[in-house]
């Protein structure tokens, strides 16, 4: 028994769901407002590390330890659990985004991601820009040991991402989700 069950677990970790997206969807940030994502050159500084992803959406929530590689030529993110299996891939290149995992929330779309991703870590002056394009506000405010950037619709805040040296904590006020990406110390 104890061995059907280990199988079980191990059939059902290593089936995967590839969700493609060629000729990139925009990305809804507000019900009517939608932006592009940017170029993988807009990123703020090049990221080569493990980070340990943490979040919730809806009723789901879930860690995985994720290998981080993000620089001007794209982002790769490989996703794994405690143990060290590999639970799936998300790549953007500027042109193709795949996710390639089934412990993401299928509802979680992958453009989805890689925006918060690129809230969180690319240079602000291109996220500015980006939302301005769609009506849409960014501010920065700078604290002692921290930066928050808000996008706001109308003076609402839309998403608040807070980020200090040991990385970024997501949370999409309008969508009901939040996440963390924090580096392994």
């Amino acid at each position: 028994v104890f061995l059907s069950v280990v199988f079980s677990t191990l059939l059902f970790a290593s089936c995967t769901t590839v969700k493609s997206v060629n000729n990139l969807a925009k990305v809804f940030v507000t019900n009517t407002k939608q932006i592009n994502l940017l170029p993988p050159e807009a990123i703020e500084t090049t990221i080569d590390d493990m980070m340990q992803l943490t979040g919730d959406f809806g009723d789901v929530s879930f860690s995985l330890i994720t290998l981080v590689q993000a620089d001007e030529t794209g982002l790769y993110f490989s996703l794994l659990n405690d143990f060290g299996t590999d639970m799936g891939t998300i790549t953007y290149d500027g042109i193709d985004a795949i996710s390639d995992s089934p412990v993401l929330p299928e509802k979680l779309k992958v453009e989805y991601i890689l925006n918060d991703f690129q809230n969180a870590f690319y240079k602000p002056e291109k996220i500015k820009q980006n939302l301005n394009n769609s009506k849409l506000d960014f501010s920065v405010t700078k604290e002692a040991d921290k930066e928050i950037r808000r996008v706001l619709n109308n003076g609402k805040i839309v998403e608040e991402v807070t980020i200090t040296a040991e990385g970024a904590l997501i949370n999409n006020l309008l969508r009901g989700y939040s996440f963390s990406l924090y580096f392994f110390q």
